[in-house]
C-alpha cells in the first residue's frame, strides 16, 4: 500500500484540478490583515479601493510550468476568496495576465466556500468526486476539509519535488 499523493498522479494530464490564488498561483503577500500592506491607520479593505496589490504580485516561474505541462485547461479551476468585488476583479486580472492561455476565464471562481464550490463543479461538469483530481492549496485547515469532504488534498509543498528534480523522478515514487 502507498500512502501519499504519486508523481504520476501530480503529472497526470487527465486530472481535474483546483488552484488557489494567494500562496499558490502567486505568491502570499497579502490577506485579510494586509500581510505585506502596510494597513496601519486604514482599512483594509478601503485600500483595495484603489490599490491593486497584485500588479506587483508574481506568478512563480515553475508554477507557469507546471500549469502549462501537465494541467488540461478545460479541467483546470481556480477556487478563491475574495473580500470584495474589487479584490475579486485584481485576482481575476492577475490569473488572466500570468496564466491566461492554460486557464479559461469562466474556470475562475470566487467562494467563501471552496469544497462545495469544487463539488458542485465536480458534480455539474463531470462525473462527481469519482473523477480523478486534486485541490492544490497552501492552508492545511482548507485543505483538510477538502480531505474531509472527499476531494483529493494537496499542499502547494507537495509540488516542490518536481521543481527540485526538473521534471525528472520517476512517476513511481510517492510523496
Amino acid at each position: 500500500m502507498n500512502i501519499g499523493l504519486s508523481v504520476k498522479e501530480l503529472r497526470n494530464f487527465e486530472n481535474i484540478r483546483f488552484f488557489d490564488i494567494d500562496g499558490v498561483l502567486c505568491t502570499y503577500a497579502f490577506g485579510i490583515n494586509g500581510i505585506g500592506v502596510d494597513t496601519k491607520g486604514f482599512d483594509y479593505l478601503d485600500y483595495l479601493e484603489t490599490h491593486n496589490i497584485y500588479t506587483k504580485d508574481k506568478a512563480s516561474f515553475f508554477m507557469k510550468q507546471y500549469v502549462q505541462h501537465y494541467c488540461d485547461r478545460e479541467k483546470t479551476f481556480v477556487i478563491s476568496r475574495a473580500n470584495s468585488l474589487k479584490e475579486e476583479f485584481y485576482k481575476r486580472e492577475f490569473i488572466k495576465e500570468n496564466y491566461g492561455s492554460f486557464i479559461k476565464d469562466n474556470n475562475i471562481f470566487f467562494s467563501d466556500n471552496k469544497v462545495d464550490t469544487a463539488k458542485s463543479i465536480l458534480n455539474f461538469n463531470f462525473d462527481g468526486i469519482d473523477t480523478p483530481h486534486f485541490a492544490i492549496d497552501d492552508s492545511v485547515d482548507v485543505l483538510y476539509k477538502y480531505q474531509d469532504a472527499g476531494i483529493r488534498a494537496v499542499h502547494i509543498s507537495s509540488l516542490f519535488i518536481l521543481a527540485e528534480h526538473d521534471y525528472s523522478i520517476p512517476t513511481e515514487t510517492y510523496i
